[in-house]
């Protein structure tokens, strides 16, 4: 049904999502026969500190002054409060943001990191001032995309303090695709704007470090905690009507600016087009709404269908989905990606699409949706171990087929796998392989047979309970390798050394 809501400064659409074309597929996944190497964006260092008023208020509820207790209920999440003003004209954004950061490290901290995607970006991004209720902070660079904060009151363990940031973001242009470059999400094109990891987080502490890694040239290398979101967005001075995807619905106020909320997410995105058409359907009370531009309705309308399909496979075989909404939205580039609740899916698979579901448009809207469980719900160190989510989506492909279109089956396992003729350790980083089709080859389509072995090996029942148990017991958590592995082997009698030898270089010497 298509319901077809536009932002109108007096309504808004918004969405959940996931996604990625095998996270990564680019101009690769639109022909088997084609190639891409991937290069890593220009990086660029800091703006100027200067003072900026923010015309917008905080909430109105109270919070114990730094350091203290959290104040916002039982909750123990870092939260984030983000107002953002918006000038697509301009392509420029001025935000203020309030993180109320519970520290679980196991020790008082005094510094933090905070991951700064945006900063990569030239020119992109600008500190004005940062806070730590009236004691001024300062920001120093590690790495291109990581800052630590100092000057900090000390926060003991189990105790809350609030940190308040104001920066501009300068939105870089989308460059359009290149067999030489990695395909980029976050900016604008003439028809889109994207607002992706577009402020800074403190990453996840686990096992007595900070999960942050530097960018590779391919594959994903942000490990996000779960965290509660509360989202202020007000877009101005532009003449256009501004359609809004989000990882949640929101609400708009008397102002005209929209809120949301969200919680126990791993980020909160968004995706801003005049051009979008809107199709949606609903799946279990789960509103699925695809966002498309409107010479792409028919392959808008099946890249649906799929999701739908999908998510309710999906949800009886791992375990339930865990949100009100999932959305899925074309791409104005060559790549897809996933997120909480919101995933991209490349134009070129709309532009390919047959009538048919043999093919990267059917295929790929089922591995992006498999990441809201692969990614969002258990999260896992994805420049480290990226086989533990692209693995999995790649195999739930193969699940989705042979549930859906059995007679597909063998179909999908010449096209989207044995095609290549895939080789290489499946456990290895996205800085260890020579290049983006070795990644993939060895990662993806090698991962996806190390599970079809795997199945085979332990029989149908032990393979799906291994699996349910792993989506809901690392619900909310980062998983390792060993957390999967050993409950695959609780599951069965059988020995998995053998297997495991053939496909991880950690067990090949064993």
């Amino acid at each position: 049904m298509n319901f077809g809501r536009v932002i109108r400064r007096n309504f808004i659409a918004l969405v959940i999502g996931l996604g990625v074309v095998a996270c990564q597929s680019g101009s690769d996944a639109l022909a088997p026969s084609t190639t891409r190497d991937t290069e890593i964006a220009t990086l660029l260092a800091p703006s100027p500190t200067v003072q900026m008023t923010m015309t917008f208020e905080l909430p109105t509820e109270e919070v114990t002054p730094t350091p203290g207790r959290p104040s916002f209920g039982d909750e123990t999440l870092t939260k984030y409060v983000l107002r953002i003003r918006l000038f697509p004209a301009q392509h420029q954004a001025e935000v203020e943001e309030v993180i109320r950061w519970v520290n679980d490290t196991g020790g008082a901290r005094e510094e933090l990191p905070l991951v700064i995607e945006a900063a990569r970006y030239p020119n992109g991004f600008e500190w004005l001032s940062a806070m730590q209720g009236e004691q001024t902070l300062t920001l120093e660079p590690e790495m291109v995309n990581v800052w630590k904060i100092k000057g900090m009151f000390p926060v003991a363990e189990g105790e809350m303090t609030e940190l308040t940031l104001n920066y501009r973001l300068n939105l870089p242009e989308i460059p359009p695709p290149s067999d030489t470059a990695k395909p980029q999400i976050y900016g604008y094109t003439l028809r889109q704007i994207n607002l992706v990891d577009w402020y800074p987080f403190i990453p996840p502490f686990k096992d007595n470090e900070w999960l942050v890694h530097p960018p590779g040239y391919f594959g994903e290398h942000q490990v996000y905690p779960v965290s509660d979101y509360e989202v202020v967005l007000e877009i101005l001075d532009s003449s256009r009507e501004w359609l809004v995807a989000a990882s949640a619905m929101g609400e708009m106020d008397s102002e005209g600016r929209f809120h949301f909320s969200l919680q126990r997410a791993r980020n909160f995105v968004f995706s801003l087009s005049p051009d979008y058409q809107i199709n949606e359907t609903t799946v279990n009370n789960i509103r699925v709404a695809s966002y498309y531009f409107k010479e792409n309705a028919s392959a808008g309308e099946a890249a649906l269908q799929a999701t739908a399909q999908a998510l309710e496979l999906y949800s009886k075989l791992f375990s339930p989905y865990s949100r009100a909404q999932l959305s899925l939205v074309e791409a104005d580039f060559l790549d897809g990606m996933e997120y909480d609740g919101l995933y991209f899916l490349s134009k070129g698979f709309y532009n390919l699409y047959d009538g048919t579901p043999q093919g990267y448009l059917t295929m790929i809207a089922a591995h992006e949706t498999a990441h809201q469980w692969w990614y969002s719900q258990v999260a896992n160190d994805q420049a480290l171990h990226p086989w533990l989510d692209e693995a999995l989506c790649t195999y739930s492909e193969r699940l989705f087929y042979e549930n859906y279109y059995p007679d597909l089956v063998t179909w999908w396992w010449f096209y989207r796998i044995n095609y290549y003729q895939p080789a290489g350790w499946i456990d290895g980083s996205i800085y260890d392989y020579a290049g983006y089709q070795a990644y993939r080859n060895a990662v993806y389509l090698r991962g996806a047979q190390f599970f079809e072995d795997l199945r085979q090996a332990i029989g149908e029942e032990a393979f799906f309970a291994a699996l349910s148990d792993y989506a809901q017991q690392y619900n909310g958590k980062i998983a390792s390798p060993s957390d999967l592995l050993d409950l695959f082997r609780r599951h069965t009698t059988s020995d998995l050394d053998t297997l495991l030898r053939q496909y991880f270089s950690s067990f090949s010497s064993q």
